[in-house]
């Protein structure tokens, strides 16, 4: 683990390193992701088939790409009864508190003639990707599924590779628990394209979320950026910022440090405290534990020395983290003093990895500084809004000479005509403009 002091020189070069991010998608990944995205486009299944052969070593057909009804009963055989018991307690937990997230709608009616409804409405279908690549993520399952089923979407397909063929059982059962309709055994950029567009097997979806691996971040802007279907975001590698004062049980904040940078190299865990004893600290635990087991990755986490807690949230917005612990003597107070942040998790009794699987909120957060801009998924990504306006001839009466006001000086002459043909304008009752007047107008 680096330290870095904000008395050592050279200190707001090492930070403005840190914030550079771990999320720029190579030229050559790009490139190849659009090549199998146009194939699966113009080719369909067979272009699917042969990119899943060839990247998952999984050969597929029309019959055998969708999870079938024997497959999904053997995995719930298969999977241990206090796995499944675990993820039905995860899954109602997950349900009733995004259940608070439904919206219904609202009417405005002034009293005189103009009522306008915005109206709710699932989105007709949504693809959900489930990564299974080094953890194959049952609880994304749950985090995309459930969201999409409390928003009433009729159509739920669920993409997740199966590397040589095998899946995880417990990702087949959290899928059948978050209520998708239909399992399908792709992944990767011709996951994402087939959902994009559609192939003979496969069904053309109107949104898709979940989070992937470069590749399928690649596909993913892709397909937004043609206008094919709308997507939750790009996720980057996973984030944690732990931020703590000498309060803080060092044991505690290495745990949670390695919790997120075990997700692979390329992850980022920071913590950022007040306390350079707290640091020194968990640098000693971090090495214990990269030494006791083999695979923990050291190579992101960072810690860095802040001389207050004020100065301590001004770097915590400026990294705007994924994940954001704060394990202080006030943390609420804290809280309060930071802006970016997608998941902010309160005092020492609850890290990251009680909201990745059980409190209940969603897991699938912005990344890369998006938390300036961007939130947890929520039922709100599977609904779209639309207005119902009704005007009483009297009410459009009322207003038509300020609608045709707008429309002359925008230089919309026809807006302002239909204005003018129903009511009484500056002139009084409607009359068709001369010829003359016309041009004049112009």
């Amino acid at each position: 683990m680096r330290v870095i002091h904000w008395r050592e020189r050279g200190f707001e070069d090492a930070l403005a390193r840190l914030l550079l991010g771990f999320h720029e998608i190579p030229a050559a990944v790009r490139e190849g992701a659009e090549k199998i995205f146009n194939e699966v486009a113009a080719e369909g299944d067979a272009a699917l088939f042969r990119w899943t052969e060839k990247l998952d070593r999984h050969p597929l057909t029309a019959k055998t790409v969708r999870v079938s009804a024997k497959e999904f009963a053997a995995a719930k055989k298969a999977t241990p009864p206090g796995d499944l018991a675990a993820m039905k307690t995860a899954a109602r937990r997950i349900r009733a508190y995004h259940k608070m997230q439904i919206e219904t709608g609202f009417v405005f009616d002034d009293g005189r003639g103009t009522r306008i409804a915005e109206e709710v409405l699932p989105l007709a279908s949504v693809g959900l990707y489930v990564p299974a690549g080094r953890a194959p993520l049952a609880s994304t399952a749950l985090m995309t599924g459930i969201p999409a089923r409390l928003a009433g979407v009729p159509e739920i397909a669920l993409a997740s590779p199966w590397p040589g063929g095998e899946m995880r059982p417990q990702v087949l059962v959290a899928a059948e628990l978050a209520g998708a309709g239909a399992v399908y055994k792709i992944g990767g950029a011709q996951g994402i394209a087939a959902l994009a567009v559609g192939t003979e097997s496969v069904p053309r979806v109107d949104k898709i979320v979940g989070p992937g691996n470069m590749w399928v971040n690649a596909a993913k802007a892709i397909a937004a950026a043609r206008g094919l279907c709308a997507i939750d975001g790009l996720a980057g590698p996973s984030e944690i910022v732990v931020a703590a004062d000498d309060t803080a049980p060092p044991e505690f904040v290495a745990w949670d440090l390695l919790s997120q940078a075990e997700h692979g190299p390329d992850s980022s865990a920071c913590l950022i405290t007040t306390s350079l004893k707290l640091a020194h600290a968990v640098q000693v635990i971090l090495l214990k534990h990269a030494a006791d087991r083999e695979g923990l990755h050291l190579a992101g986490v960072t810690a860095i020395i802040a001389p207050d807690l004020d100065r301590l949230a001004e770097f915590v917005d400026a990294i705007a983290p994924e994940h954001l612990e704060i394990i202080t003597r006030n943390p609420e107070r804290l809280a309060k003093k930071i802006r970016n942040a997608a998941s902010i998790f309160l005092g020492p009794h609850s890290p990251v990895p009680a909201g990745d699987y059980m409190a209940g909120g969603n897991h699938v957060l912005p990344t890369g500084g998006a938390a300036r801009f961007a939130g947890p998924l929520s039922v709100r990504d599977f609904i779209k809004r639309r207005s119902v306006t009704r005007l009483s001839e009297k009410a459009m009466r009322s207003i038509a000479q300020s609608v045709e006001r707008f429309a002359l000086f925008e230089g919309l002459w026809a807006h302002g005509q239909s204005a003018r043909a129903r009511g009484k304008t500056v002139g009084g009752a409607f009359r068709p403009r001369s010829s003359s007047k016309l041009r004049k107008d112009k």
